[in-house]
C-alpha cells in the first residue's frame, strides 16, 4: 500500500475492535510507522483511547460516538417499527464525542 502512495490507514488491527487488534497494531505502528498513519477505528471511546494510544504509539484515532434515538412517529401503542430495541435510529451522540475531546486535552495538559 506504501508502494501505491498510500498514506494513511484506517484499521482495527484485523480483529472486531482496535483494543482487541492492539498487538498488531503496535507491530504495524513499529514496522511502519514512519513511512505510513495508522488511524485507530472500531470501538474507540473516551473510557479507551489513552490506553491505545499508550500501548499503540498511534497519535489518529476515528470513532463513531454513536447513540441511539428515539422516534416517536416509529412507534404505535401496540407496535414499534424500530430498527433496533435501543431506539429508532443511531447518530452521533455529542456527551460521548465532548468525553473524548475532554480525555485528549487534558492528556495534552498533562505532557506541556
Amino acid at each position: 500500500m506504501i508502494e501505491c502512495g498510500v498514506d494513511r490507514i484506517l484499521t482495527s488491527g484485523l480483529k472486531d475492535t482496535a483494543i482487541e487488534g492492539v498487538t498488531l497494531l503496535k507491530e504495524l505502528q513499529t514496522e511502519y510507522g514512519e513511512r505510513i498513519e495508522l488511524c485507530l477505528g472500531s470501538g474507540i471511546s473516551a473510557e479507551n483511547a489513552l490506553s491505545l494510544i499508550d500501548q499503540t504509539g498511534v497519535k489518529q484515532l476515528h470513532g463513531s460516538f454513536k447513540g441511539w434515538y428515539d422516534d416517536p412517529t416509529t412507534r404505535t401503542e401496540n407496535v414499534s417499527y424500530a430498527f433496533s430495541n435501543l431506539g429508532d435510529y443511531d447518530g452521533v451522540k455529542p456527551e460521548k464525542l465532548k468525553q473524548m475531546i475532554d480525555v485528549i486535552n487534558t492528556k495534552k495538559a498533562d505532557s506541556i
